[in-house]
Formats: structure tokens, C-alpha cells, sequence
């Protein structure tokens, strides 16, 4: 299982870094390429949303399996390939 610095994360505004951990440290720099400040700060923003997509969809997954049993293969299909990205994560 891969560990990874718990949540939240913030990207402080117009900032190009992502903070988190107990004592808000830097755990990814998207100012040191050459995209744009606009891309980079985006980058950022995504970055630092990641723990809460990661419980946003873990929490989706598992209520959709235990609500509907009966759904199409193609919706199983797309359910077990989220569960395979948290797995990825986790």
C-alpha cells in the first residue's frame, strides 16, 4: 500500500505549490516547468483537490455497488475501473 501525505491539501491562491500534512508543508511545486503561471496554478488546484476526489469517489462507488445490484455490464464495468484507480492510490 502506498502512503501518501493525508489531507486536505490547499493551493494557496495564485500560488503554484500544494501544501498539506500536519504542518502544511510543500508536498508538490508546479512552478518548475515552462507551461504558463495560468496552467501551473490550475495544475495546482487540481493536485490539491486530489484526497477529496479520492473519498469523493470511494464513497460513490461503494454506494452505488450497495444500492443498485442490478445495474448493466457497462456500468460494472466503469465501477470496477474507478475501484481499480483508488486501489492504484491506496
Amino acid at each position: 500500500m502506498n502512503k501518501f501525505t493525508p489531507g486536505p491539501w490547499s493551493n494557496p491562491k495564485n500560488h503554484k505549490g500544494v501544501y498539506g500534512g500536519r504542518n502544511r508543508e510543500m508536498i508538490a511545486d508546479c512552478g518548475v516547468s515552462a507551461l504558463s503561471s495560468e496552467i501551473k496554478e490550475a495544475n495546482a488546484r487540481l493536485i490539491a483537490m486530489a484526497p477529496e476526489m479520492l473519498e469523493a469517489l470511494k464513497t460513490m462507488t461503494m454506494l452505488v455497488t450497495l444500492k443498485y445490484g442490478n445495474l448493466d455490464k457497462d456500468v460494472w464495468e466503469k465501477i470496477a475501473e474507478a475501484q481499480a484507480l483508488i486501489a492504484k492510490v491506496e
